[in-house]
């Protein structure tokens, strides 16, 4: 499919790339399409087509989404559950995971007041901890693939967003208080 066909420049991000349209991706895999796409796009072969810039940013988009699994996870649902975005309008959260929830943020909020930068790396380690979980649970939902799989896929991926909501601000806070995180950014994985 070549890069300056239009549509594409609107279709998913598998499509884009030329990637197999699954959860579990090869990060190296992800980096030899995109570098094979953005080559197709180089002015040197493309010309100065006012199309090309265009096609870059897409591929650009493609990438990031790619990249990242919990972008992934929404771009490959959308795919297999186009009637996903209808499940968006009342989010199914449990009323469990929601007072979870609540409560951590109230503990990490005090060690944020109190400055205690072991209970910051506790609460960003349940974080990492959450977020890997999250990963486990998305890919047997895509694996089983049947609706309800999809529904719970939804459910996790909007529990997912809460976490790193919650992450975001915990290692914002340990920026400003001068502390190193000891776990790994879940965003490199």
């Amino acid at each position: 499919m070549a890069l300056n066909e239009s549509n594409q420049l609107k279709g998913d991000p598998f499509e884009l790339l030329g990637v197999p349209a699954r959860f579990d991706l090869d990060s190296q895999a992800i980096r030899r399409a995109y570098l094979a796409r953005t080559q197709e796009a180089h002015p040197d072969r493309a010309g100065l087509d006012a199309q090309a810039e265009g096609v870059v940013a897409a591929v650009n988009e493609a990438r990031r989404i790619l990249d990242d699994p919990e972008s992934r996870a929404t771009a490959l649902l959308r795919r297999v559950a186009p009637d996903a975005t209808e499940w968006s309008k009342s989010p199914p959260l449990p009323p469990e995971f929601l007072m979870e929830v609540m409560e951590i943020r109230e503990e990490v909020d005090r060690a944020i007041a109190d400055r205690d930068g072991e209970a910051l790396q506790k609460w960003l380690a349940w974080a990492e901890d959450r977020r890997a979980a999250s990963v486990d649970e998305a890919r047997a939902g895509f694996a089983a693939g049947d609706r309800a799989s999809h529904l719970k896929i939804f459910v996790t991926l909007s529990q997912w967003r809460y976490v790193e909501r919650l992450k975001e601000t915990i290692r914002g806070a340990m920026g400003e208080l001068g502390i190193k995180p000891r776990v790994a950014n879940s965003r490199a994985l």
